[in-house]
């Protein structure tokens, strides 16, 4: 049970880092957009 308990945790911690990395990213792509809007 406990083992379970701690892979549980293990991966939710991934999804969270994952997802605060795609975010990132995401963000990342946008403000580029949006710099090559402003020189247009």
């Amino acid at each position: 049970m406990r083992v379970l308990q701690k892979a549980m945790k293990e991966a939710e911690q991934k999804l969270i880092l994952a997802a605060q990395e795609k975010k990132a990213q995401y963000e990342d792509k946008a403000a580029k957009l949006r710099a090559v809007w402003k020189t247009h």
